[in-house]
């Protein structure tokens, strides 16, 4: 056995050429893998063909065959006698850089080379193509990150990726569009005018121009397929304080904005309405599970000249989910009126007759806002937001209304309400925890819970138990008088144009103007002011007043009338910023309005925008 062995290991190593060597063993053949030689990079013009020509080679003389990964359709490889030749054709919707892989095989070992297409856009190949107002119509998202909704009624929205809003209103002329936009909350060059036309489409894309008077632009669009409803809460994309609407499966608690026209005015109001999703005919529809409200609009009666103020009822006619991006809700959404007294005739009144009929439809989009917990709590540090905890803004109802709240232990805090032209109000003690998402917060035998969200745009928000998102500030800083000197920009209000409040250096403001102002003449003023201990200003209406007379005599005067029984108007608002970056400030505002019968006293927090001095 041990001798077969011995054979059988000697054949074995004999015949892997292990043996010591024989001058008639051949040597050993070595194969090398093929090699492609030229130029890899291609540079080619959209709607302009374009070829390289590719070595191929192989020191064995193998035939060599060649393979492509992710090559483009457009491009095309033929392979003769050891060339290679790749043809491109790129159209408009290829502009940019594009790479493909070229493998080079012998049969027996390979080698891999990496293509790479740089489509450059050509604008002497443009081509106007005549396009239906249809076709323009709907939500479309840019190659560039950004979105673009052009809505049937020649309204649309622009959301920049940087989270910048442009408002739209275009017109269909001749197989192209004109598009007037206007940047929401913007201070300078806001608005701007162009042309949009396409010069290539596809079945869901269209590659669309963008002319201005001194620029043009070309960009790919391409439709958005799908309707976002899944379950958070949303926002308005460009408002640091709104309402909350609230998706839990198919149900939605909704705030839509509502605006009623007659007469040459406009009325602003929020609709808040419980609804459902429901697959309908044409997309998901939304049916409201209530009546949605009533609201009452004084009308001029014809024959006796009077105003008379009629209740209205206001219906939800139509709503459905639009297409549009991930995280973002867009509704297209119809209410009517109708008097609810059915014995009124609506030709009696002015205006009555076409407000009854008119049923625009109206747009709305809103961003889904990740809910967090609540951010960790700094023990004596001074927080500002919307800490109200009843609606109503009459002073006795205000258990606890302040914006300005110390944490001053684990488990117990401050909150302060100064209020202006009024006597002081002393702290307000109350217990607190955190329970879960929620701040929660007893005061005496009532408990207030708030959450948190992240707005998209502007970062932590508060939710308060009424469905309000509110800046939630701690402050880490002291502001002087001159950080609320100057020019200050209003969130936009859909509908109305640019509001400003422009508080000048000699002690007067206007408020409420429409037009910014950093200068120092201070025309239409109707404010005067005084500095505050804390760094903070107060205003006072003087409208009233004589020009001559300064603060404290106003004051004096507009409080003696008061007291005579006057028809006057005691309005104070005490201004305190409590953060500020170079474009906004977040302000602190204390309201005190006192009439013959009426007394209000509440506080608030808001974001401006800082307008530069010119």
């Amino acid at each position: 056995m041990r001798y077969f062995m011995l054979l059988l290991l000697a054949g074995l190593l004999a015949g892997c050429g292990g043996s010591s060597g024989s001058d008639n063993t051949p040597p050993t053949q070595v194969n090398t893998a093929p090699v492609l030689t030229g130029q890899l990079n291609m540079q080619l013009s959209a709607a302009s063909a374009g070829s390289v020509n590719l070595a191929l080679a192989d020191a064995e003389n193998d035939t060599l065959a060649v393979s492509y990964t992710n090559k483009p359709a457009w491009v095309q490889g033929t392979l003769n006698a050891n060339q290679l030749l790749l043809s491109a054709t790129p159209g408009f919707f290829h502009v940019g850089t594009h790479q493909f892989v070229v493998r080079v095989s012998d049969g027996k070992l390979h080698s891999d080379y990496t293509i790479t297409l740089n489509v450059a856009d050509d604008p002497s190949k443009w081509t106007e193509i005549a396009t239906s107002k249809a076709e323009f119509i709907g939500q479309w998202a840019l190659d560039n990150g950004d979105s673009l909704y052009l809505y049937p009624n020649e309204t649309g929205r622009y959301f920049a990726k940087n989270g910048e809003v442009f408002n739209l209103t275009w017109f269909y002329l001749n197989g192209y569009i004109e598009i007037s936009s206007q940047k929401i909350n913007c201070i300078s060059d806001c608005s701007e005018y162009f042309e949009a036309y396409v010069i290539a489409a596809d079945t869901d894309r269209k590659r669309l121009v963008l002319e201005s008077d001194d620029s043009m632009l070309a960009v790919t669009i391409q439709r958005y397929t799908s309707a976002d409803a899944s379950s958070g809460s949303y926002v308005m994309p460009y408002t640091a304080v709104d309402f909350v609407s609230e998706i839990v499966n198919d149900n939605i608690k909704l705030y839509l904005p509502l605006l009623l026209s007659h007469n040459g005015y406009s009325e602003y109001s929020t609709v808040e309405m419980n609804t459902r999703l429901v697959q309908g005919d044409v997309g998901v529809e939304v049916i409201p599970l209530q009546d949605v409200s009533n609201t009452t609009i004084d009308f001029l009666h014809i024959n006796s000249g009077n105003e008379v103020q009629l209740e209205l009822q206001i219906d939800l006619l139509s709503a459905n989910l639009l297409t549009a991006s991930d995280g973002m809700l867009v509704l297209a959404y119809q209410f009517g009126a109708r008097l609810t007294d059915t014995n009124i005739e609506a030709s009696a009144y002015y205006g009555l007759t076409e407000f009854l009929t008119q049923q625009p439809v109206r747009y709305i989009e809103m961003l889904r806002s990740p809910t967090v917990a609540v951010p960790e709590i700094a023990l004596n540090s001074t927080y500002h937001s919307a800490f109200r905890f009843e609606p109503s803004s009459i002073i006795e109802d205000f258990l606890f209304g302040g914006t300005e709240v110390i944490f001053t232990t684990n488990q117990q805090g401050k909150a302060k309400f100064e209020i202006p032209g009024a006597t002081p109000l002393d702290d307000i003690q109350f217990d607190w925890a955190v329970t879960g998402s929620e701040l929660q917060i007893q005061l005496d035998s009532q408990q207030y819970s708030y959450r948190f969200i992240e707005h998209p745009v502007f970062g932590l928000s508060m939710v308060t138990s009424r469905d309000v998102y509110y800046p939630f500030v701690k402050r880490t800083e002291v502001f002087s008088v001159n950080d609320i000197i100057g020019s200050f920009r209003l969130e936009d209000v859909m509908g109305f144009s640019a509001v400003y409040h422009n508080i000048y250096n000699n002690h007067l403001a206007s408020l409420s103007s429409s037009y910014p102002d950093t200068s120092t003449h201070s025309y239409g003023a109707s404010y005067k002011w005084q500095e505050q201990g804390n760094g903070s200003i107060t205003l006072l209406y003087a409208n009233a007043c004589a020009a001559e007379l300064d603060y404290e005599s106003c004051e004096d005067d507009l409080i003696q009338r008061l007291a005579n029984g006057e028809p006057v108007l005691l309005y104070y608002r005490n201004l305190r910023v409590v953060a500020k970056t170079q474009e906004n400030t977040i302000v602190q505002i204390s309201y005190n309005y006192t009439t013959q019968t009426m007394k209000q006293r509440y506080q608030s927090i808001q974001r401006w925008t800082n307008v530069p001095a010119q």
